[in-house]
């Protein structure tokens, strides 16, 4: 892909153009030609780094189903974000709303998230962090949306590499009288 980006003072915008995400697992082969678009700006108003923006993307997603023919899923989506920080306090939001095709006839769909995040750097490689996510990605359906509280914590072994360790009650609510499980998750990343 390609990015144009320019810096004025605190103000930062960009957009670029960029390979479609095509079905491989490892997405190491983009399978889908068509390429998508993207565009963001964004305002630091201190000089700890708090801001706020904006944010836009548009385009499609090869969907190969284990049976039937293979079709693009068409979307967008725009949003706004805020982050402030202070010292070792950062406090994150954002929201997204968008459309979506969910079928290969052309059916598309209002979907609809946003989260709130509040972190803690308990050492320049150590933070502990609590967020709220929340997801519907289909509005005129009712149950469907995924959400709930996620607690962790992340801890950065070395410039490059990162580990973190996330408890949370996600997903869509069980049948009956079930409630939610917490489960866990491990992630462990490096960066080149």
């Amino acid at each position: 892909g390609i990015e144009v980006a320019q810096k004025v003072h605190d103000f930062n915008a960009s957009i670029g153009v960029v390979n479609g995400t095509g079905s491989s697992v490892t997405n190491s082969i983009d399978n889908n030609e068509s390429k998508d678009v993207y565009g963001s700006a964004d305002y630091v108003f201190d000089n700890q780094g708090s801001a706020f923006g904006v944010y836009g993307y548009r385009g499609k997603g090869l969907i190969t189903p284990a049976t039937g023919t293979t079709w693009e899923n068409t979307f967008n989506r725009v949003g706004g974000f805020a982050n402030y920080v202070r010292g070792p306090v950062n406090l994150t939001s954002a929201v997204t709303i968008g459309t979506e095709q969910i079928d290969r006839t052309g059916t598309e769909t209002d979907n609809l998230g946003f989260l709130g995040e509040a972190a803690y750097e308990v050492t320049e490689k150590l933070a502990v962090f609590g967020r709220y996510d929340y997801f519907d990605p289909n509005r005129d359906l009712d149950g469907d949306h995924l959400n709930g509280p996620v607690l962790g914590t992340t801890w950065r072994f070395f410039d490059l590499g990162r580990a973190t360790f996330e408890w949370h009650k996600q997903g869509r609510k069980p049948a009956g009288d079930l409630k939610l499980p917490w489960e866990y998750r491990i992630e462990v990343a490096y960066m080149f």
